[in-house]
């Protein structure tokens, strides 16, 4: 029928599940930011393959084009975005890595992740972003990388069918 099924694993970091159905909209427009997102770059740093090709989606939908992907920090050549994403997993993540890059920096992870980021890793990081990705707080993301928008106002989207966030493996394995 022309979906597709699959799954990213990275040992010891867990696994993403994903699948896409081509499936229509039906009954309303599909969203758009409030505005002009096609100017910016976005690099993409350590994220899953389905997960960068999610967020490819969601920026192409808002307008963005210019998307670059890379495992780590050190593989860039050209440090300058509007944005870069980089996953909380980055094994090269520090304050010092995140420094060098020029533009606004997103810090992706699990709800569960976020809040155990290093203080001085969340002090570089313009904004924060909660996994399951969502289009609107990825493109409020841009819109700050671009200026249009100040990441002091930003509103966060709280959501609360997300509000549960699953134990870790080993508290899980433990409880039966």
């Amino acid at each position: 029928m022309g979906g597709r099924i699959g799954a990213d694993s990275v040992i010891g970091e867990g696994s993403v599940f994903w699948f896409e159905l081509p499936l229509k909209a039906v009954g309303a427009e599909a969203p758009v930011p409030d505005q002009d997102l096609s100017p910016a770059s976005v690099g993409l740093i350590g994220l899953p393959d389905g997960l960068v090709r999610l967020a490819g989606r969601y920026l192409n939908a808002g307008g963005v084009t210019r998307i670059t992907s890379v495992p780590d920090i050190a593989s860039l050549a050209d440090r300058k975005a509007d944005l870069w994403i980089v996953a909380c997993s980055t094994p090269d993540l520090d304050s010092t890595n995140l420094g060098t890059l020029e533009g606004a920096v997103a810090l992706i992870g699990r709800r569960a992740d976020l809040p155990e980021i290093a203080p001085e890793i969340k002090r570089v990081a313009s904004v924060l972003l909660s996994l399951p990705l969502a289009r609107l707080p990825l493109w409020r993301a841009v819109a700050i990388g671009l200026g249009l928008a100040p990441a002091d106002e930003t509103e966060i989207e709280v959501r609360e069918d997300m509000a549960f966030a699953p134990p870790e493996v080993k508290e899980a394995r433990a409880a039966g």
